[in-house]
């Protein structure tokens, strides 16, 4: 089964979105967002206070202590903001590495999917690890802890089709996690 579309900005927004909130390490990627920021803003805030108030030592290195734990509250509290400004970040850099605009081809096939675009054209294996997820109206296939290859529900003519396209998947992948004969290379190339 083929499908052809091309990406939009928003397809990358939606994966961005899962990888940064769904996943071990996107999750990750936040916390230690969140502790570089606080303790940056905390380094800041000790020595602001410091040296506005440099006669009374002890009363500003207490206020930005206060100051710094302050801060450091707001930011692991406030992780919303943090994880949409780190959202549309990563939006920005990938925009400039995506092709946007250029048609771009998936076809399930029993060793694995095969990408197609204008410069490139490969066959990623079918790998037990690999995860096949339904995120807002975006089929991603999660190739590793990186690597996504991501169909929207857009590129099909009804949601029967999409649903087919990720069963289809799913099945593929499952046959490929059991060791089925009818998905080993070798096999299929015999049987041509």
């Amino acid at each position: 089964m083929r499908v052809t579309f091309e990406l939009t900005v928003e397809d990358i927004r939606v994966h961005n979105t899962y990888y940064i909130t769904q996943t071990k390490s996107g999750r990750r990627a936040v916390r230690r967002e969140q502790m570089v920021t606080a303790g940056w803003l905390s380094i800041l805030a000790l020595l602001l206070a410091r040296y506005s108030m440099p006669e009374w030592k002890l009363a500003g290195a207490i206020s930005g202590i206060v100051l710094a734990g302050l801060i450091c509250g707001a930011i692991i509290l406030g992780r919303k903001p943090l994880t949409n400004h780190m959202i549309r970040r990563s939006v920005r850099a990938e925009r400039k590495q995506a092709p946007l605009g250029k048609p771009m081809s998936i076809a399930l096939v029993a060793e694995g999917i095969s990408v197609q675009t204008d410069v490139l054209e490969t066959t990623y294996l079918w790998r037990a690890n690999m995860e096949i997820v339904s995120w807002e109206d975006v089929l991603l296939f999660q190739l590793d802890e990186v690597n996504t290859i991501l169909v929207p529900a857009r590129a099909f003519a009804t949601a029967d089709e999409f649903q087919a396209f990720a069963d289809l998947a799913r099945k593929l992948l499952q046959e490929a996690a059991s060791g089925s004969p009818n998905n080993q290379p070798e096999a299929n190339a015999d049987a041509k």
